[in-house]
């Protein structure tokens, strides 16, 4: 009985794995047969060709809309520049309408000789001392 079933698994030379291994072999074999194929390759090739034909089509779209935005935009540049530059044509010499707060508090202030700023610490509070001191004084 152990000759007969030893003779079962030994005689049996087609196991999962070697079946496995020729249908791989098979299939490589097609696969390289395919590749070879000068009709695949012209395909494969044409294939390959309309794909980057309609992207170089899109990109083309695209840059165009892409200039006519940088066109726009620099037009619009130019139009904020000259409002910015100048008052609205009025003033021959151009000046700049944004002023920086440094610049506008500078022109806002009045420094008078004798009387001391207040160094409290809120505006409120300066702003009391300032006027105590000019009507006291």
């Amino acid at each position: 009985m152990g000759k007969g079933k030893h003779q079962r698994t030994s005689g049996n030379s087609s196991s999962p794995e070697m079946k496995k291994s020729k249908k791989d072999e098979q299939l490589a074999g097609l696969i390289f047969e395919l590749l070879e194929s000068e009709r695949f390759q012209e395909l494969f090739i044409g294939i390959i060709e309309r794909s980057r034909s309609n992207e170089y089509k899109k990109l083309k779209e695209e840059l165009e809309q892409q200039k006519a935005k940088t066109a726009e935009l620099e037009s619009e540049l130019v139009a904020i520049k000259k409002l910015v530059t100048t008052q609205g044509g009025r003033n021959p010499s151009p000046t700049p309408l944004l002023e920086s707060a440094s610049e506008l508090e500078r022109k806002r202030s009045v420094v008078i000789s004798g009387i001391p700023e207040g160094r409290h610490g809120s505006e409120i509070e300066n702003w009391k001392w300032d006027y105590d001191m000019t009507i006291t004084r």
